[in-house]
């Protein structure tokens, strides 16, 4: 009896043994998994573009604050996903230079813009847009070297040339060839963003589009700011819906949208 009583003391002590070491185990290897995932989290560059825009602090560079500064490898899954997010992406030099815009409302505008701004109606359209990109200028303490280099919507126009091939165009048609012939094929906005990086050509239905080439900033490093453009700041030309007023389109944003501003380092 005391010997069967022993056995089922021992075998009740092993059994418990057995369930605190499952027990640890289990515990061990829950937050084995919760630190792994804070850490990939962690060092997740692109962690605030998952979490909706109402979830993030802009900084704005009028508050003598910056984000943080990116390299260049940093800096591409964000325009990757510019079409996806529908946030507009800006690299600039401190000279207030646009070296790229990646903004399919801006890209919009840019495919009318020959016709646009030879047209006294449609003209002012350009004009907004060039106040909108000003605006965006200031969000990086360069607005008045910005104002300096593109003085009017003419001084846009050898931008958009530069950018999106404007020059391309069919002799004595003010319609363009090329320039953002991606439109309306989002599927494909990946062919678009290879050619900007690598400064190759990428064919569309509508036309080539040939690269600006940003690997030449491959070893420059970036300052980045964030520029939440709210409903009335920012309305003109936010791409989200149209009403006429005073013999112009004026676009209305029903959400605020995200600007991002990348300034490249010497």
């Amino acid at each position: 009896m005391d010997e069967n009583m022993s056995n089922a003391l021992l075998m009740a002590a092993a059994m418990l043994i057995f369930i605190m070491a499952l027990t640890i185990t289990f515990t061990l290897v829950s937050r084995t998994k919760e630190t792994s995932d804070y850490v990939l989290y962690s060092y997740d560059d692109t962690k605030y573009y998952d979490q909706g825009y109402e979830n993030i602090t802009y900084t704005l560079a009028d508050e003598n604050k910056i984000n943080k500064t990116v390299d260049f490898q940093t800096i591409l899954p964000t325009i990757y996903r510019y079409i996806k997010e529908h946030y507009g992406v800006t690299i600039m030099k401190k000279d207030g230079t646009v070296v790229a815009r990646f903004d399919e409302t801006t890209e919009s505008i840019v495919n009318n813009w020959p016709s646009w701004i030879n047209s006294s109606q449609n003209r002012v359209r350009c004009e907004a847009h060039l106040t909108y990109l000003s605006k965006i200028a200031k969000a990086a303490s360069l607005q008045e070297e910005f104002d300096n280099k593109y003085r009017s919507v003419d001084a846009l126009t050898s931008l958009w040339e530069s950018i999106y091939n404007l020059g391309n165009r069919t002799t004595g048609n003010t319609n363009i060839k090329y320039g953002t012939p991606w439109l309306g094929d989002e599927s494909r906005i990946g062919l678009r963003v290879d050619a900007d990086i690598n400064g190759s050509s990428s064919s569309f239905s509508t036309g080539t589009h040939t690269g600006i080439n940003l690997n030449q900033y491959s070893k420059n490093t970036f300052k980045e700011y964030f520029y939440f453009v709210s409903n009335d700041e920012g309305a003109t030309f936010s791409g989200e819906q149209g009403e006429t007023r005073d013999d112009s389109v004026v676009i209305r944003s029903t959400t605020s949208k995200l600007e991002i501003i990348y300034v490249i380092e010497d």
